[in-house]
């Protein structure tokens, strides 16, 4: 893949201020680097990187991996690193992103997922179960990130992203750039705060589906409501199903025309639930 076109979603900034998110959990060491809900999603993003990534117009760009290649049958990927390390310093090599993969245990939890091999220092060859011509948006999931081993039981594996742990308490968790400058990242807990107190308490970035956060930060002028990109939800409708038999006067049929109604509304107006 060559002459990839500027990425559109990022924005530059040569700001080295510390940056306050809050989240509504702390991650855990022992999930990295697969995260496991909507705030390891965002903090393990920071701590390891993935072979390629989806930018918010879903269009892959490189990430550990800045060339790919695959076979006519879409059975076989060809993926190339680029020079990069781990925050310790040890070079990135295929052979780590195989052992990375595997002792996450990929091949159980990623059927779609036949072998990783190392052909090369630089080559990690994916072969899949079926054939997909689609593209490799695969090699951007973040249950594919790529780690090294932690040094001792219970500490974080070393990443291969931007950032390392600095340090961590029972509210926050600190993080700072591994070599180009950029801002300290401090993750705090939010707890039951209201979120609102939290923005005019000075949080500089907030995740949020509260549609009164939302409102609230529109009419702040020094803060940004920027809707992040949407997921796709599968719905499977079966006519040889009977239909459920819920009477029409009772709680439990109002509840379920509430469950639906719930979504029935324009996809960027509200953010997507797990």
């Amino acid at each position: 893949v060559r002459g990839v076109a500027p990425d559109p979603c990022l924005i530059a900034s040569e700001s080295t201020d510390t940056l306050d998110a809050y989240v509504a959990t702390l991650p855990s060491a022992a999930n990295a680097p697969a995260p496991r809900n909507e705030s390891e999603r965002l903090v393990f993003r920071q701590l390891y990187a993935t072979l390629l990534r989806l930018d918010c117009t879903g269009s892959v760009r490189p990430a550990l991996a800045e060339r790919w290649t695959f076979d006519r049958e879409g059975l076989l990927w060809r993926l190339e690193l680029g020079v990069h390390r781990f925050e310790h310093g040890e070079p990135v090599t295929a052979q780590r992103v195989v052992e990375s993969w595997a002792r996450e245990g990929l091949a159980s939890r990623q059927p779609w997922l036949a072998r990783v091999e190392a052909p090369g220092p630089r080559v990690v060859a994916v072969t899949l179960s079926e054939p997909d011509t689609t593209g490799p948006i695969r090699m951007a999931h973040p249950a594919l990130a790529v780690a090294a081993a932690s040094m001792r039981v219970g500490e974080w594996p070393r990443g291969s992203g931007r950032f390392r742990v600095e340090s961590e308490s029972d509210s926050m968790l600190v993080l700072v750039p591994v070599e180009r400058a950029a801002p300290v990242l401090r993750f705090r807990l939010a707890r039951d705060r209201d979120e609102r107190d939290l923005l005019a308490a000075g949080a500089g970035l907030l995740i949020t589906r509260n549609p009164a956060t939302i409102a609230y930060g529109r009419r702040v002028p020094t803060l940004d409501v920027i809707p992040l990109p949407w997921d796709l939800t599968y719905s499977m409708v079966s006519p040889t199903v009977p239909p459920l038999a819920i009477p029409a006067d009772t709680a439990a049929r109002a509840r379920l025309l509430a469950s639906l109604a719930h979504d029935a509304v324009r996809t960027a107006a509200r953010a997507p639930e797990p």
